[in-house]
């Protein structure tokens, strides 16, 4: 019964091994083609079995434990055999992979380790092979009876299959280390790229648009210590108090509002300065200069000019300018949106794509169309109004803010509302300043760029007499709900 039994799991295992070659691997192919071949042995010698148990019982009982010894010696010696080449063949193509990654990963000291033990252990695995291989017949019949390869090959094969699984552990920790250092030096040099790039376009703009170059930040420090100096040390009127101005509540809710509820803002503030009755400054001029101070706390999006300098200055001293234009103030807090704030940089850092393309065109575009007029006015070959150099620089404005808002939306999952804050000192120095500069800017609130809400704050000096045009841009839209107006007065 044995033997049948035997001999049908062989039969089993024939068809298995023939038709079903995930069975075959489970199984192991050399035990399976043992097994095939030892099918026909067995049917032999179970006839002869069957034959001489009919004349002795005793003889059956002895046959059957010669054949179990045989299985047992045969199975265990293809095992031993097939884990020992099993081994090598892994050994292989591990050392061949060791070979690579020591060069890479030379500086991590665990990995080193776990090389070095990959190779000792492989030395003391092929030591124990070459012991088992120098044994003669017998002596390999009695190895695999007495020491089956689960106890003494066996186990050096499973240090070594442990090290190794080690070892690939921390190659792998190794390689994603190493991916990061790539990555990281990968966006490095695209961010020096990016960097590079918007910077290049910068210039293109600036040197197209005839704009010299200033540095805001210095520009500002530089303003606000002319202020005090000029102002701070007055005997019979005070200095200039940030309380009465963050306290008043137009600028309070003007200033609120760039926070909470993003409605576009169109902020009038007018002083007299008393004393030094021949000052060149303003003394409200100081309300820009806090204003300014307050969004650059708030790192909102913000541009500023400021429109007059001390005139006893040298022109370079400052880095302020002569009395410009309405456009040139235009087109420079345009100008200064895109240099200064991280948006605006990002979006001249873009390189060519499908959906940057469009607004990167419109923005280059309308610095030609205001080069165009730079060009002829200089060169005196035909006339320009102020009008269209204004509406011009108008347009590059708003090109350049809904440039950032469009980049700032891409970035942002729900941004909402882009806020922008622009800022003009002495804007009664302009020619034609209500038609040319507060008009348009008005207009800019009223009607902002979509996705986009305006702050405008417009500081100047209010003339004895009072400035027939400025009263008639109050007149024209004191009414409306994104008007708001400060008297700021010296000693007041």
């Amino acid at each position: 019964m044995l033997i049948a039994k035997k001999i049908a799991t062989t039969s089993s295992l024939e068809e298995a091994h023939s038709s079903d070659n995930r069975v075959s691997k489970r199984a192991g192919r050399g035990l399976c083609d043992f097994f095939v071949g030892f099918q026909g042995y067995c049917q032999a010698y179970s006839g002869v079995v069957q034959l001489m148990g009919g004349l002795d019982q005793s003889f059956v009982t002895g046959a059957l434990q010669v054949l179990g010894l045989f299985l047992v010696v045969a199975v265990n010696k293809r095992e031993t055999e097939t884990r020992i080449h099993g081994m090598i063949k892994t050994l292989t193509s591990e050392y061949a992979r060791i070979r690579k990654i020591v060069g890479i990963y030379s500086s991590s000291i665990i990995l080193r380790e776990c090389v070095a033990t990959v190779y000792r252990l492989g030395i003391e695995f092929l030591r124990e092979a070459t012991v088992y291989y120098s044994y003669g017949s017998w002596r390999r019949l009695w190895h695999v009876i007495s020491s089956p390869p689960h106890i003494d090959l066996d186990a050096k094969i499973s240090d070594l299959r442990s090290a190794i699984d080690e070892l690939v552990k921390e190659r792998d920790v190794e390689a994603h280390l190493r991916l990061g250092r790539v990555e990281s030096k990968i966006n490095a040099s695209l961010e020096q790229t990016k960097h590079e790039r918007s910077d290049a376009r910068l210039e293109k703009i600036r040197t197209l648009l005839d704009l010299p170059r200033t540095n805001a930040s210095n520009q500002l420090k530089a303003f606000a210590s002319l202020l005090e100096t000029e102002f701070s040390h007055l005997r019979k009127l005070p200095p200039f108090q940030v309380d009465a101005l963050t306290s008043n509540i137009s600028f309070s809710g003007w200033l609120e509002e760039a926070a909470h509820i993003k409605s576009s803002t169109f902020l009038l503030i007018q002083g007299r300065t008393i004393a030094p009755w021949d000052s060149p400054l303003a003394w409200a001029s100081q309300a820009t200069v806090e204003a300014v101070r307050l969004l650059q706390d708030k790192q909102a999006i913000s541009a500023w000019y400021l429109c007059k300098s001390d005139s006893t200055q040298e022109p370079g001293s400052t880095n302020l300018h002569p009395v410009p234009t309405a456009a040139l103030v235009l087109l420079s807090l345009g100008y200064q949106l895109l240099e200064t704030t991280s948006a605006g940089r990002a979006v001249l850092a873009e390189s060519s794509s499908p959906d940057s393309e469009p607004h990167i065109r419109d923005l280059l575009d309308k610095v030609q169309t205001c080069r165009s007029m730079v060009e002829t006015r200089k060169a005196g070959k035909g006339h320009v109004a102020a009008i269209d150099c204004s509406k011009a620089a108008m347009a590059f404005l708003r090109a350049s803010i809904a440039s950032i808002a469009q980049n700032t939306c891409k970035l942002l999952p729900d941004p909402g509302q882009v806020v922008f804050h622009l800022a003009v000192d002495r804007f009664e120095v302009l020619p034609q300043h209500d038609t040319l500069l507060l008009e348009p800017l008005m207009d800019l609130v009223q009607r902002p760029e979509p996705g986009t809400a305006v702050k405008v704050i417009v500081v100047g000096e209010r003339q004895f007499g009072g400035d027939s045009r400025v009263s008639e841009f109050v007149a024209n839209y004191q009414d409306s709900s994104a008007w708001k107006a400060i008297e700021l007065d010296q000693g007041s």
